[in-house]
């Protein structure tokens, strides 16, 4: 059962999703966190949590409604490397890619990357990818 030891030890009615006042901060208990409740603020943004101490200056409202925490979205964030055979500076071709080199990488279409010409802006070469490794 959650909130075991604060019911006992601080004889309080915590509990998920009780509205809480903090301090005179407004919130929503959303965590068992052992010892202390855990508090989202109003204003605070859904899913952070403040650990409170379940006595100090809290005042122990109605039931409400827990805000969801917004799904985290995933990016993806790649490098590709190549050392120039001129000053063997390593250049990230990543860069200044117009789209054209991230469809073949993430097509699977490796074998199309041969050729694909560099620029090194240390040396000033221009030179052709002749192999890809992965």
């Amino acid at each position: 059962m959650e909130f075991n030891y604060v019911k006992k030890y601080y004889n309080v009615p915590a509990c998920l999703g009780r509205i809480v006042k903090v301090d005179g901060k407004s919130g929503v208990i959303v965590k068992d966190c052992g010892h202390y409740i855990g508090v989202n603020f109003d204003d605070d943004k859904p899913g952070f949590i403040s650990n409170c101490h379940p006595t100090w200056n809290v005042e122990y409202l109605g039931i409400g409604s827990i805000r969801n925490q917004p799904n985290p979205t995933a990016y993806l964030d790649f490098n590709v490397w190549v050392d120039c055979p001129d000053c063997n500076a390593s250049l990230n071709i990543t860069d200044e890619d117009d789209g054209n080199f991230t469809e073949k990488l993430f097509g699977g279409r490796w074998d199309e990357l041969q050729d694909y010409d560099v620029y090194c802006d240390n040396c000033e070469y221009e030179f052709q990818i002749e192999k890809v490794e992965y």
